[in-house]
């Protein structure tokens, strides 16, 4: 069956009598100051029945603190999803989290329309918090104030912490302006390196090529409050040092993949189990 974007009093219903439950024994989100938190965009299906990649992160989430972006059709889709229902019951029973993917089309998506998919998410799949893709005003003049706002709204009326990630897309110093409008910010998503010597990289990153002369307003906050997305880091040689990078960086979400454009988070990286070694190892203060 079909159901149709869920809206006003009947929303909030089904809201909240699907969530009741989960209220109850859902622990508060949160990270220590010198914790790294994996940030993986898990878009890949859940095919529980032969393995998938969520088995992994499911796994995973034993180890270290762990935070899955969920994505099942750019978005909740139109209907909820058996066996996104079941993979991320059983990430979330191993001590992980899940929250939810939001396209805003760069400031051009109709707030009503955004809205109407963080209600779909918590509805369908009680999620830990919402990732709000595509942040940026040039497109269109969608309010991210409005949509944090929204979320924390919700927050309070469930009685347990969501969290609101937002990747703005845009170079930084100018996506300080949305720091207001999430609890972390991805400040950088893309390549490892780049044949272009003024192209975006994690080489590059955070004071040459496109960065340089930037300030580093970023180091100015704790460092729960960034994320650093970072794909095509061919192998497992360099794990170490890039993620010491971003945790040099004031990055406290991170994730490392060696998957590639056009969709580099369509798989885990073929070094996953090492990249949760390391992390854990971080964590342990070695």
């Amino acid at each position: 069956m079909r159901m149709k974007t869920l809206s006003g009093f009947r929303r909030s219903l089904i809201l909240l009598a699907g969530l009741a439950a989960f209220s109850a024994e859902t622990p508060v989100l949160g990270q220590s100051p010198t914790t790294v938190t994996a940030l993986v965009p898990a878009y890949f299906y859940p095919t529980w029945w032969s393995g998938s990649p969520w088995d992994d992160l499911t796994r995973a989430a034993s180890r270290i603190p762990l935070e899955a972006i969920m994505n099942p059709a750019s978005g909740p889709g139109t209907a909820p999803n058996a066996d996104y229902e079941r993979a991320v019951a059983d990430l979330r029973m191993a001590g992980g989290k899940v929250i939810g993917y939001v396209a805003t089309g760069y400031g051009a998506r109709p707030l009503g329309a955004i809205l109407g998919e963080i209600d779909a998410y918590l509805a369908w799949y009680a999620v830990d918090g919402i990732f709000v893709d595509e942040m940026g005003n040039q497109l269109g003049s969608v309010d991210y104030q409005a949509i944090y706002d929204y979320v924390k709204g919700l927050q309070a009326v469930l009685g347990r912490e969501l969290r609101v990630v937002g990747n703005p897309g845009i170079p930084f110093p100018q996506v300080e302006v949305f720091l207001s409008a999430a609890d972390t910010l991805v400040i950088f998503e893309g390549p490892l390196s780049t044949s272009d010597p003024q192209g975006a990289s994690f080489r590059a990153y955070p004071t040459r090529g496109p960065y340089a002369g930037m300030p580093l307003w970023f180091l100015n906050d704790p460092r729960q409050r960034f994320a650093n997305l970072v794909y095509a880091a061919p192998s497992a040689r360099a794990l170490g040092s890039l993620l010491d990078k971003a945790i040099r960086f004031n990055a406290g979400y991170v994730y490392i993949t060696n998957d590639v454009l056009p969709n580099p988070w369509d798989s885990l990286p073929s070094y996953w189990n090492l990249e949760v070694d390391a992390i854990a190892a971080r964590n342990a203060g070695r």
